[in-house]
């Protein structure tokens, strides 16, 4: 071939490629991020790929590139996460390259690919394509810029799921109020404000969270309107804090309210309205209400059907249902297990759905009768859970109740009356911190019924080995914990001298610039320094409240003519426990 059809060749093969990479042009783009803002996320995938045929990431241009930004969101939306992923994984590099990293669409991108890596199951690449998302925008648009506030407010969501949770719920707090500062538009606002407490719920700070998220309840009802999915997942979340804040009869009311305007707005199979159910089917437990939540967790899961319904729906329905089951005493419900096993298969190890496939393995070995094989797996269970962080410490303390129970069913009481003791010495312990550290998982153990099953259990088998002055003294503190913590909690700080109320907010202070800096540090070794002073400055925190904790109230004795009576209802047998005026305690077991 002579050299003049070499550069005839080259020639042609460059107006070609150049041709294939103008194919996609601006109204291609316009039309495929409005159908993307119309929910049609097929479409818009659609009309990507017809536009980008023959073009690789390798030669887009600008437009193009915005174009598959456009298509990876879009197989976002339709639950092609790891087709997204590899999609964003393309084009990134070439995106740096052709708008610069600090442009808005890549630095979205970066930050919606470290979320694609959580939902596939990748946490480590996750937290790391966040982060770095996170410090790009920050460096590139400043501290304040919408784009910065929302990287940090997807860091921490990342984080509050592994370790300490309280630097990244302090992070977004931070982000929130940065928020606010900079006077930044009222859906942003909203947005920062119900991430924000979704952090704070997933740190178990409940009495937290509820504010904010009344405040977005009520902003999109009157933005987007009552029945719009959106504001349907907003009260749904506010229905289960407010439950989990004490409030279960509250909580139920607002999440029937939900699930009657679901019925009139959505069709019988729409995630939005089958996550309602669940969880209204959850709070009908709460509340005893078996009979009920076992029939609504069963029409869940039947409108379900094969389908995921929506990230992680169907294994949380199931869990839930095998869990109330077990309550119940209502066998059935580990019919739905097999399906738990699928859905734990397609998730990492230590993720969320195989720790409940555990747990419900374990109830359903008790629904089945074999108690000693539970025990065995309950114990190898509670072995298997991390370091003592706030979290893992209340995870364990409700399962050691659990394995206490099983210990009165095999018949070891002896083993189980010092486990209970123990866990109850414990429960005291985070008490005392959560009164002014403000650590809200506190709260979700206090209410619980099984902590307080746990205190009756104590209390019986106290008596039975004829203990009865210790069974009347862990009755009397039973009562007193469910009735005066919550006051003791919110009044805690009004009790403190100046001096004293001026260390808590000192040493509170501390501990929140140091999970700042936890949660933003930019790599390993700036990580580690910043969790060694979290650490001091949660110790020292832990040491001032357990100093300054009010004490739990204590009956007086009785005067003379008087009897200070305990009925203590553990299943289905009752312990009656009286202490008379000369101090004598007494008791009688009966059914």
């Amino acid at each position: 071939m002579s050299h003049r059809a070499v550069l005839l060749l080259l020639a042609a093969l460059w107006l070609a490629a150049a041709a294939a990479a103008w194919a996609a042009g601006p109204q291609d783009l316009a039309r495929a991020q409005a159908q993307f803002d119309a929910l049609d996320y097929a479409g818009a995938e659609q009309t990507a790929r017809s536009a980008l045929a023959g073009i690789t990431p390798e030669q887009a241009d600008a437009t193009a590139l915005r174009l598959m930004a456009v298509q990876a969101r879009a197989l976002t939306r339709q639950g092609k996460r790891a087709e997204a992923a590899r999609l964003r994984e393309a084009i990134l590099p070439r995106m740096e390259l052709v708008l610069g990293p600090y442009d808005l669409d890549v630095l979205g991108e970066w930050r919606a690919l470290g979320v694609q890596y959580n939902l596939l199951g990748r946490p480590d690449e996750a937290l790391a394509t966040v982060r770095r998302a996170a410090a790009q925008a920050r460096a590139g648009t400043g501290p304040d810029s919408e784009a910065t506030l929302t990287a940090e407010l997807s860091l921490a969501q990342q984080e509050v799921v592994r370790g300490d949770p309280d630097p990244p719920a302090t992070l977004a707090l931070d982000v929130l109020a940065r928020a606010r500062r900079a006077g930044l538009p009222e859906t942003f606002q909203d947005t920062a404000r119900f991430a924000t407490a979704q952090t704070l719920r997933a740190a178990r700070r409940y009495d937290e969270a509820l504010p904010l998220l009344r405040e977005s309840f009520e902003f999109r009802t009157r933005t987007l309107g009552a029945e719009a999915p959106a504001t349907l997942d907003t009260g749904l979340i506010l229905a289960w804090v407010t439950a989990r804040t004490g409030q279960d009869e509250l909580g139920l009311a607002l999440a029937t309210q939900l699930s009657d305007t679901a019925a009139r707005a959505l069709p019988p199979d729409h995630p939005t309205r089958l996550r309602i159910d669940s969880q209204r089917a959850e709070l009908l437990a709460r509340e005893l209400r078996y009979a009920e939540a076992m029939a609504l967790y069963e029409d869940t899961l039947r409108r379900l059907g094969t389908r995921r319904g929506g990230d992680r729906l169907g294994p949380d329905t199931i869990t839930l249902y095998i869990e109330h089951a077990l309550e119940a005493g209502h066998p059935a419900g580990c019919a739905h297990l097999p399906a738990l096993r699928a859905a734990a298969v397609e998730t990492a190890p230590g993720s969320v759905t195989r720790e409940n496939l555990a747990d419900s393995e374990i109830y359903c070995r008790i629904l089945a009768g074999d108690t000693a094989g539970a025990q065995r797996a309950l114990e190898e269970r509670i072995a298997s859970l991390p370091p003592p962080a706030p979290g893992a410490r209340i995870d364990r303390l409700m399962l050691a109740r659990r394995l206490a129970a099983l210990q009165i069913a095999n018949g070891d009481t002896m083993a189980a009356q010092a486990l209970l003791q123990a866990t109850l010495a414990e429960a005291e312990v985070l008490r005392a911190e959560s009164v002014l550290a403000r650590r809200g998982g506190y709260a979700d153990w206090l209410d619980s019924r099984p902590w307080a099953a746990g205190g009756r259990s104590l209390a019986r088998l106290t008596a039975q080995h004829g203990q009865s002055e210790e069974a009347f003294a862990v009755a009397e503190r039973l009562k007193a914990r469910q009735l005066l913590d919550r006051a003791a909690q919110a009044d805690a700080e009004t009790l403190l001298a100046p001096a004293q109320r001026a260390r808590v907010h000192a040493a509170r202070e501390s501990l929140a610039q140091a999970q700042l800096a936890a949660a933003l540090a930019p790599d390993a070794v700036a990580r580690a320094r910043a969790e060694g002073s979290v650490l001091r400055a949660e110790s020292e925190l832990t040491m001032l409240a357990r100093e300054l904790a009010p004490p739990a109230a204590a009956l007086p004795a009785p005067r003379a003519g008087e009897l200070f009576v305990h009925v203590v209802a553990d299943g289905g047998r009752v312990l009656l426990l009286a202490r008379d005026a000369d101090g004598r305690v007494h008791a009688v077991e009966t059914r």
